[in-house]
């Protein structure tokens, strides 16, 4: 037999590839490879076209030699594989697929959700798949009370609401006339009622707050309300508590979500439209608050206290539709220039109203 490392050469059009391979390397690579092309073909053959039929079996028998053209007739074998799966994708079936699981709101623990869990479960199943099994976890979800909806407003000295945020999304497509779409909200907020004056924190950054504090404006007791931006959602009222803010909205400016303008955003453009509002998690880790860095199943051990990872002031999301009543009424000193966004405005820090309201 000869040596045990042998160099091997492969051209595939232009391109030239060097190896150098010991009867193990051969073996590991055949392994690696085959594995990646069959876990990639399955991933192409679920989303890309439809099981009608089982695919052909392609099974390939490795003699360790130190053949040259052995090792080319592998790696041609290997490339012929992959390319038979890539050309297997299909962009029409992708699309399709998409489209039929975003249709239908199907929020996580929804009826819905579980709907699509058991489309999916029949694919993998058609697909070929030897055994598919459905996995329970029990995971600590947050959801607005549509009994008790979220309210935002300005009410004057007699405590009657002079503005009051409409805290829903217009409907810009028939899809969107469904009733099943849960209000804007920021998962893991506290529950409660704040009353105060209101301040703006741009983005409600440490460094925000600091420069705040350099400027003697103080955020104690006031309800903060800052731009979605920068820095992740769940830092905001973090960085907002600890500066004595007692709630804290965050709405979205067209700086960031609608910079080419309204006009070019939803339905004509993918920016997020003048009414639309970004939900998501206040949460600081990924996942269950209760498990952190651990499964949610049922013989986990559970936080009791999750203070740590979630906010301890009410927060709400807003459109800029509705955050343009709330900074058009402020008072106070300008924001400084990096703090200005892009509505039609003179950004104020607040802290006090034009008129005699409180929020």
């Amino acid at each position: 037999m000869a040596d045990d490392s042998t160099i091997v050469e492969v051209k595939k059009d232009s391109n030239q590839f060097s190896y150098v391979l010991t009867t193990k390397r051969l073996i590991l690579l055949l392994v690696v490879v085959v594995a990646a092309i069959i876990g990639a073909g399955v991933i192409g053959s679920i989303i890309g076209r439809q099981a009608s039929h089982s695919a052909p079996t392609v099974s390939t028998t490795v003699a360790t030699t130190s053949s040259s053209d052995h090792y080319h007739d592998v790696l041609d074998k290997l490339y012929g594989i992959h390319q038979n799966m890539a050309d297997s994708i299909s962009a029409d079936q992708i699309r399709d697929n998409i489209k039929y699981l975003s249709k239908k709101v199907h929020h996580s623990g929804s009826p819905a959700d579980a709907k699509l869990a058991e489309y999916i479960r029949n694919q993998w199943i058609n697909a070929g798949f030897d055994d598919v099994q459905y996995s329970k976890y029990r995971v600590l979800l947050s959801y607005p009370d549509p009994a008790n909806p979220n309210v935002v407003g300005l009410k004057d000295s007699s405590g009657s609401f002079q503005f009051r945020a409409s805290m829903k999304e217009e409907i810009l497509h028939p899809d969107e006339n469904d009733p099943d779409i849960l209000p804007p909200y920021n998962a893991y907020a506290p529950s409660g009622q704040v009353e105060g004056k209101l301040i703006y924190v741009n983005y409600a950054r440490y460094d925000d707050f600091i420069a705040l504090q350099k400027l003697n404006i103080s955020c104690r007791g006031k309800i903060a309300i800052a731009r979605y931006g920068k820095t992740f959602r769940g830092d905001k009222p973090k960085y907002g508590q600890m500066f004595g803010c007692i709630g804290m909205i965050i709405y979205n400016d067209p700086a960031e979500s609608a910079p080419e303008g309204y006009d070019k955003s939803y339905p004509n453009g993918w920016f997020l439209p003048y009414s639309g509002v970004q939900r998501g998690s206040v949460a600081t880790l990924m996942g269950d608050p209760e498990t952190p860095g651990r499964p949610s199943v049922d013989s986990t051990n559970r936080n009791s206290n999750i203070s740590q990872f979630v906010p301890s002031i009410p927060v709400q999301p807003l459109s800029a539709k509705d955050a343009i009543n709330l900074l058009q009424a402020l008072d106070g000193p300008d924001a400084p220039a990096g703090w200005q966004g892009k509505l039609p405005i003179q950004y104020k820090i607040g802290g006090s109203f034009l008129s005699n309201m409180s929020d």
